[in-house]
């Protein structure tokens, strides 16, 4: 496989041959080769692949996430705090919901690419995407709340770390052994 930029109507665009094979010096002329192997991802990429269960849950997780965000710029306006949490635990909890889903949703959903483009049937992305939605949000009202429901966080965050694993697994397995 062989990646260059090529000029386009002002518009740099790439150039993939994903039915060459994978091998060191393949193609001499070409300065970058495929050599980890990540053709076939790039490829739905660039050959417009079906992923439109992962743009579905990537919009919905979006905005959540401008939900999120909003909460907590309506929280400084109240108690008049610019930067930080003021002292005041509804904007640090508020603040706290925020990063957590930035941190965690990235990942995911790259995750959910991968395993999208693996599969033949949307059915489990599907799944595991809905699961994902309900994780993030059980976890993000469970500890919005002062006096905390431990239950819908603690149901987020081991759903959460479950769909993590599962995703990182099934996409490393499907490197390694094709299946």
């Amino acid at each position: 496989m062989c990646w260059h930029g090529e000029v386009n109507n002002n518009k740099l665009s790439a150039r993939i041959n994903i039915n060459q094979p994978a091998s060191i010096g393949a193609d001499t002329s070409c300065p970058v080769q495929d050599h980890f192997g990540i053709r076939k991802y790039l490829s739905v990429i660039f050959d417009g692949g079906n992923t439109v269960v992962t743009m579905l849950f990537a919009g919905l997780l979006g905005l959540l996430l401008m939900a999120l965000s909003a909460r907590v710029i309506r929280l400084r306006w109240r108690y008049r705090v610019a930067l930080g949490d003021g002292q005041q635990e509804a904007i640090a909890r508020a603040m706290r919901v925020h990063a957590n889903f930035c941190e965690y949703v990235p990942l995911t959903l790259i995750l959910l690419f991968f395993y999208e483009s693996q599969v033949q049937s949307s059915l489990g992305v599907a799944i595991v995407g809905g699961w994902f939605c309900l994780a993030r949000l059980a976890h993000a009202w469970g500890m919005s709340h002062a006096n905390e429901n431990l239950r819908w966080r603690m149901f987020g965050m081991i759903s959460t770390f479950s769909i993590i694993s599962f995703l990182s697994l099934r996409v490393v397995i499907h490197y390694c052994f094709g299946v």
